[in-house]
């Protein structure tokens, strides 16, 4: 056999091994799964809303500010789930459930502004769900310049036998931001009697 042809035998057979090696690591690679804080479609869980809310901006902290699931493992260290999503960035997965939960309001309602600062976004395998934030809502009435700014703490706890311990966490999420929908909506809809920020229910 002549030198050249067994170096390009050698070189092929190298690169079958590559391709097989790459292909394996691929198969075995964990499928992503996307979670969302969108509800399902239903009826309206919410309150009717005298205003029309528009979202102007959601921050969240730094920590879970990414596209993957961050929970949280014990008191001091975090788990970045490479292998669960978003099915868009956190901010904007925030801004979809609100936006949705608003609804779009009514031609002549008056129109408010809302800026959101998550101060707190939590899971706790096993336990619960928590959603801290801060919030400003501003009538955007040129007769109308009332601004009033509250902060809530809301928390849903998960049963412990949970089949899918995380789609538990996601939908208790998903009730904390139901939750926060009724508390921004009726802060929306006291700007015109001046009313402080509402209190916190459970329903």
């Amino acid at each position: 056999m002549k030198p050249g042809n067994r170096s390009l035998r050698q070189f092929l057979a190298t690169m079958l091994a590559l391709a097989g090696a790459l292909m394996l690591t691929a198969c075995a690679s964990p499928q992503v799964r996307f979670h969302t804080l969108m509800p399902a479609p239903g009826p309206s869980q919410g309150i009717s809303a005298d205003a029309h809310i528009s979202v102007d901006r959601v921050t969240v902290p730094a920590q879970v500010n990414r596209s993957e699931l961050v929970v949280r493992k014990n008191a001091s260290e975090l788990m970045v789930l490479a292998s669960d999503w978003w099915s868009a960035g956190l901010p904007e997965e925030l801004r979809s459930s609100l936006v949705a939960g608003f609804g779009p309001g009514g031609a002549d309602t008056p129109r408010v502004g809302l800026r959101l600062q998550v101060t707190r976004f939590d899971f706790v395998p096993g336990e619960e769900a928590w959603l801290e934030a801060r919030y400003r809502v501003a009538a955007l009435e040129e007769d109308n310049k009332l601004r009033l700014s509250c902060s809530v703490r809301l928390r849903t706890a998960v049963a412990e036998d949970a089949g899918d311990q995380l789609e538990a966490l996601v939908l208790a999420q998903q009730e904390n931001l139901r939750r926060l929908i009724r508390h921004i909506t009726k802060a929306a809809n006291g700007l015109t009697t001046e009313q402080e920020c509402p209190l916190i229910t459970e329903a």
